[in-house]
């Protein structure tokens, strides 16, 4: 007979400014998880794992690659940087752990195009962001449409027509050059590059955006991994100089896709001397 005990879900965030050592603290306590979870940021600053003798930062990929029963999902309140998750995807096989059938990417999940980057280098030096184009990425999944061209590029919307999101994809690099007069660009060399990364994914990619609300109604458990910190949440932070996304725990489940009824334990992570990336003020 099968069983109609749900799951429950923790949430695990940072309380500072990031660099808390959140991967560790997760890593010793997710025995009791089905599914390890991001719901908020892209290919951020990092999340460094050590067991045994490896050693991997992880930046898009959920924490819990050394559990090989666990599975990994990327949620819709995240940004998808291609080209980067590609890179680490390998760096990860390469230690000999498998993804397949583990990962999942939310299809509602927002994709890092090539102007995002680009904007990134010019934008966010004041604010000292990684230059990886996170917060221009969200700033189009805000800003959804300009005139006649699509700003926002999912990852349903690009394996829909991928076709079309290449002409999306050129349409905004051109319109970034110039706007902001950047020179030595081969657009249509950038946007072959995004495309040809992104169709990489194709084999984790999730249409089904009940993914993990099926799984917690079938008894299994997640836990949710936050990216940065509460002192950096783009509303309750240090404005301006936090994030681009929610960092708080309530963003778990509208960044996580999943309902809060199955909420369980909030765990805060702090650390003793305090540290802080990037600019802004630092309220210690």
């Amino acid at each position: 007979m099968e069983s109609t005990k749900q799951g429950k879900s923790r949430v695990l965030i940072g309380l500072q400014y990031g660099d808390e050592g959140k991967a560790r603290v997760l890593d010793k306590i997710i025995d009791d998880a089905d599914v390890v979870a991001r719901f908020n940021g892209g290919a951020n600053a990092g999340h460094t794992l050590v067991v045994g003798n490896k050693s991997i930062a992880l930046h898009m990929i959920p924490s819990g690659i050394f559990h090989p029963e666990i599975k990994l999902y990327v949620g819709s309140g995240c940004v998808v940087n291609p080209e980067k998750t590609n890179k680490e995807i390998e760096e990860i096989e390469d230690l000999g752990i498998s993804l397949s059938r583990r990962l999942y990417f939310a299809a509602n999940a927002s994709l890092v195009q090539p102007h995002h980057i680009l904007l990134d280098g010019i934008l966010g030096k004041g604010i000292g962001t990684t230059n990886n184009g996170i917060g221009p990425a969200y700033a189009d999944k805000a800003l959804r449409i300009e005139g006649k061209r699509i700003k926002n590029l999912r990852v349903a919307d690009f394996f829909a027509n991928p076709t079309l999101a290449y002409s999306i994809v050129k349409e905004n690099i051109e319109q970034a050059i110039e706007s902001y007069s950047i020179s030595g660009i081969n657009t249509a060399k950038l946007a072959t590059k995004f495309v040809e990364e992104t169709k990489g994914l194709e084999q984790y990619y999730c249409p089904n955006p009940l993914f993990l609300e099926n799984m917690a109604m079938s008894g299994k458990n997640v836990f949710f991994e936050g990216a940065q910190s509460v002192m950096l949440d783009v509303v309750t932070g240090t404005v301006p100089y936090v994030t681009s996304s929610r960092t708080i725990a309530a963003a778990a489940y509208t960044g996580g896709d999943l309902s809060m009824k199955y909420h369980s334990q909030t765990i805060g992570v702090a650390k003793a001397i305090m540290s802080r990336v990037g600019n802004g003020p630092f309220i210690s």
